[in-house]
């Protein structure tokens, strides 16, 4: 008897597309040949790495055939396509060979583009392959060197500009508070001698969670950041704005003054950056679609999250966590796909959750702790006085920031609400609840027993310094 012909898949393109749709059809009885111009995988997110001199290039490419060795459906050739004859169904190499398929994937992938101003490359260049990241590694080592041995001290002075990557731009501190600090309070306050250049997270296509990493690399000098983002790195970041720890602004300030020096001496030692500033936002609460008259309501119900502890949260509450982009929150809840949004108190308001979302439940999960810090091997560089000038700043920055969220907390539920004095936002009719005394008493027992189960995943170390701070500013015992 005669087998039947097995499928051949040709998939072109060895990156992230192209690798998973090949390991994810492992179990399936098809024939497949990965074709790529290259015969590694490269791991783009980390070529800055390469172009900041943190890591080699060997680090972020792997060979394709070690990747997939063990996969038996797969075969992995090195080869450029040139042409491809969809009426023969075979792809035409550079080499002059040719290659069947019964199907064919192309996965190959995305490259940079002037618009037509190629003229841009010299200024402009792209970051999408090793040759991208060692050319720009090499331009900026060189600048390094060049800098280094400049005797002219008005020369020397450009060292003291910064390069910094602020908060979200939509956020009302970032204008308030953050932009007229780094453009105009810095440099006048040091006569000049120390200036920045800004640009909001929003703008510079940085995600987040790469913040400490980029610093820590040399790519960034000062960088703003949010410890939830970052704490995959470190679970030890988490234990600022833990779940429904603190349920009022003057609670979240008191244990983020409390878990301070933890946070700078973990950044110092572990990460290679140093902490200048704390950044709370708004208490981060329930928008709903449907009144919430208690906590008992929220069973059941479909709830819109951020990470991974407020997703834990929220379920020790009965409802089920849905993660959905902040963007595609207004079609969600329009639609019925969640009943409720977590986000803070004047963000949903700047973005109009109030058309969809009538009903506000203030429980604050939590305050979406975020920070400024430098990189360590930028601040040894400074001159001792600029230092001292650099934390004094720091801390008048601080004060301004958490002093204008407090007052943009109170403006925002009145903007929300319809009532009483509404500055900064937009004023809508929502209808607010908050949780009664005994349900706070149920709230602070899930808070204590998420913070318990947050210390044993970080250990021993890490408990033992959330108790000494935290814990004991607040009162609350691990268990």
């Amino acid at each position: 008897m005669s087998r039947e012909p097995v499928p051949h898949l040709v998939i072109i393109g060895g990156g992230f597309a192209g690798l998973w749709a090949t390991r994810a059809l492992a179990r399936e009885k098809i024939r497949i040949t990965l074709l790529d111009r290259r015969n590694h995988h490269l791991f783009q997110p980390l070529l800055y790495q390469v172009a900041t001199a943190g890591l080699s290039a060997p680090d972020i490419a792997a060979p394709l055939r070690h990747i997939l060795g063990h996969q038996r459906n797969v075969e992995v050739r090195l080869g450029e396509v040139v042409a491809i004859d969809k009426a023969t169904r075979e792809v035409q190499l550079a080499d002059g060979s040719s290659l069947g398929y019964d199907s064919l994937l192309l996965a190959t992938g995305a490259t940079h583009a002037y618009f037509g101003n190629d003229q841009w490359a010299a200024d402009a260049p792209g970051l999408k392959t090793l040759d991208d990241a060692i050319a720009l590694r090499r331009k900026l080592l060189l600048a390094f060197e060049r800098a280094e041995a400049e005797p002219d001290p008005a020369k020397k002075a450009a060292w003291l500009s910064f390069a910094v990557v602020g908060g979200g731009s939509h956020n009302y501190t970032f204008g308030a508070v953050e932009k007229p600090f780094w453009e105009k309070t810095l440099p006048e306050a040091s006569g000049g001698k120390v200036t920045a250049e800004l640009i909001g997270l929003s703008e510079s296509g940085l995600k987040g969670p790469e913040i400490v990493r980029l610093m820590r690399a040399g790519a960034l000098d000062v960088g703003m950041g949010v410890f939830a983002f970052v704490s995959g790195d470190d679970p030890t970041f988490e234990g600022v704005d833990l779940p429904g720890m603190a349920t009022d602004y003057a609670t979240a300030r008191k244990m983020v003054a409390a878990y301070r020096p933890v946070l700078e001496q973990r950044m110092l030692k572990r990460h290679g950056v140093r902490l200048l500033a704390t950044v709370p936002y708004t208490a981060q609460v329930f928008f709903c679609r449907a009144p919430v008259k208690s906590l008992a309501d929220l069973k059941g119900r479909k709830v819109r999250t951020r990470g991974s502890n407020m997703a834990e949260y929220v379920r020790a509450l009965g409802a089920s966590p849905v993660t959905i982009a902040f963007a595609e929150v207004i079609p969600a809840l329009q639609t019925g796909v969640v009943d409720c949004a977590v986000t803070g108190i004047g963000s949903g308001n700047a973005a109009k959750w109030y058309d969809v979302a009538k009903n506000l439940y203030l429980l604050p999960i939590d305050w979406s702790i975020g920070f400024y810090a430098i990189a360590e091997r930028r601040w040894q560089k400074l001159d001792p006085a600029v230092q001292q000038f650099m934390l004094k700043e720091a801390k008048v920055l601080e004060e301004r920031l958490w002093d204008e969220t407090g007052r943009e907390g109170d403006y925002a539920l009145a903007c929300n609400t319809g009532q009483g004095e509404c500055r900064i936002h937009t004023q809508a009719d929502m209808q607010a609840s908050t949780p009664t005394d005994a349900e706070r008493a149920t709230l602070h027992e899930v808070a204590t027993e998420m913070a318990s189960r947050w210390a044993r995943r970080c250990g021993e170390e890490c408990a033992a310094n959330w108790s000494a701070s935290v814990g004991q500013a607040l009162g609350v015992t691990l268990r």
